[in-house]
């Protein structure tokens, strides 16, 4: 996934769910120290609500397998948008539909009921 993917999922979920909250995303950070592979770039976001609650979602390095995501709660006042503040939560995610629901969660928003299509009882009788 690139930025511009990471953002429009980021974003399209925010509208989805219907939560107010900005959006910023950082410049890539080196999440590497090994030197025995190369640098690779991750994908950062901070979203900030009106309440004053602070998420950080981070792209997960390899030495994090097997989890693809982070998610952050902080604490403190942000600067610029970007938080300063210590990280009161980590949460490992090891999907992207695993983020998003981990995302959800945070932000307050319920799941919808799931729809279930099958052959049970009463399957092709006619509707009343």
């Amino acid at each position: 996934m690139d930025a511009g993917q990471f953002e429009t999922l980021l974003r399209a979920s925010l509208e989805l769910w219907r939560v107010e909250a900005s959006l910023r995303l950082c410049a890539p950070a080196t999440a590497m120290a090994d030197t025995s592979n190369p640098a690779r770039a991750s994908l950062q976001a901070w979203l900030g609500l009106a309440d004053g609650t602070r998420l950080q979602v981070v792209e997960a390095g390899p030495q994090d397998e097997p989890f693809r995501w982070w998610l952050h709660w902080h604490a403190g006042p942000a600067v610029d948008g970007v938080g300063a503040g210590a990280i009161l939560r980590r949460k490992p995610c090891a999907s992207t539909l695993g983020l998003l629901r981990s995302l959800r969660e945070a932000l307050g928003v319920a799941a919808v009921a799931k729809v279930r299509i099958g052959g049970g009882a009463g399957f092709g009788a006619p509707l009343a």
